[in-house]
């Protein structure tokens, strides 16, 4: 094995650690790649720095100005697709299935690859689950994948190895409550931490599903937003019940259930569940809430277990024909909420409330915080 074989065995060894990369970059700077040691330094020091922090406006236009001249040079050969550099290496990558499978060892060499999007993944389930380099990723994007015949779910989970993998995404993969139920059974399931299910028609019985299984009680973040789906496919109240009610969601930091019909039972029974001590966030957007009055809302603010939650999305940017509603006595309890101080925001876009209801809340001693 060469020096520079090894530096990157060890890079792809310990993926979080800092120090290996930073190793690297004094090796390269010693044989004469001073350009791609200073990019692998630059992304390093961008991922630690603040977002708001002012030193970032120049080390972006370094970071690339050094990326323009090189990305095809320091990237995935011939890669068709899209290609991202994260602390220095490629990180994540977004390509067609047919390639993949044409070039198998091109994702087995991409030692630093993590963050893995299969476009059209649909007919090659089984040649899939055979890729050398899955046992190093750590989120597989296979939305828009339809499991069925030739990608089912224990066709490829229970045969791709996929040891690492703690983030997984199948957004508007059309997955009905059997197929959770498959997923569930999975090798993977004990280990996810971040699930995606956005735009899948599995209403309340895959709700209950997911309630009710064991093997992903680690999840922190889940993701079971509807885009635009038809009333009997969505989330209600029922499903949001069964969600408060689970003995093993308890450790969601973010959950998302946009543009379902939980309603304010659903609401109430989210916000008064033990299981909302962990949130974070919390996005329920167009959900019909509001429509019999305020006691959604009221739930909110007289809630307990709200303690950990800064992020609270009521409202939003998109147009959606089911809005939630805020009134006056709801609006005047949110405006009087003393936990606001340590919220970042709480996103009002898009909820039906009177002009009057808009001042109050712009009378809040923490107005900052509304997103109106």
């Amino acid at each position: 094995m060469s020096d520079r074989d090894a530096f990157l065995s060890a890079i792809a060894a310990a993926p979080d650690d800092d120090l290996p990369r930073l190793v690297y970059a004094d090796f390269l700077d010693e044989h004469g790649e001073a350009e791609r040691a200073e990019f692998i330094r630059v992304q390093i020091e961008l991922a630690r720095l603040p977002v708001d922090d002012p030193r970032r406006v120049e080390l972006v236009y370094r970071e690339q100005g050094l990326l323009a001249g090189h990305k095809v040079a320091w990237g995935i050969p011939g890669l068709q697709g899209v290609q991202e550099f994260r602390r220095g290496f490629v990180e994540y990558v977004r390509t067609p299935a047919e390639w993949l499978i044409a070039h198998p060892d091109r994702l087995d060499e991409a030692r630093t690859v993590r963050n893995l999007r299969i476009v059209n993944a649909g007919n090659h389930g089984t040649a899939l689950a055979r890729l050398p380099g899955l046992e190093r990723i750590k989120h597989l994007d296979l939305q828009n994948t339809f499991f069925g015949g030739a990608f089912s779910i224990p066709l490829f989970f229970d045969n791709a190895r996929l040891d690492r993998l703690t983030a997984l995404s199948l957004g508007n993969c059309r997955l009905w409550d059997e197929h959770l139920t498959e997923l569930a059974r999975s090798p993977v399931a004990p280990r996810l931490r971040r699930l995606a299910l956005w735009g899948c028609p599995f209403g309340d019985e895959g709700a209950a599903v997911l309630a009710d299984s064991p093997t992903i009680s680690g999840l922190e973040v889940l993701d079971i937003s509807a885009h635009d789906m038809q009333f009997e496919q969505c989330i209600h109240g029922a499903g949001a019940v069964a969600l408060a009610e689970s003995a093993y969601l308890t450790r969601l930091r973010d959950l998302d259930l946009s543009g379902h019909y939980i309603g304010d039972s659903g609401l109430i029974a989210l916000v008064g569940s033990p299981n909302a001590q962990s949130l974070e966030r919390l996005a329920v957007p167009y959900n019909d809430i509001g429509e019999l009055g305020d006691s959604g809302i009221m739930a909110v603010v007289e809630s307990p277990y709200l303690g950990h939650l800064r992020e609270l999305e009521f409202g939003g940017d998109r147009t959606i024909h089911h809005p939630n509603r805020l009134a006056p006595l709801g609006a005047k309890a949110l405006a009087a909420w003393p936990h606001l101080e340590r919220m970042r925001s709480v996103d009002l876009r898009g909820v039906e409330m009177s002009d009057a209801t808009q001042r109050s809340l712009r009378a809040s001693r923490w107005a900052g915080k509304f997103i109106l």
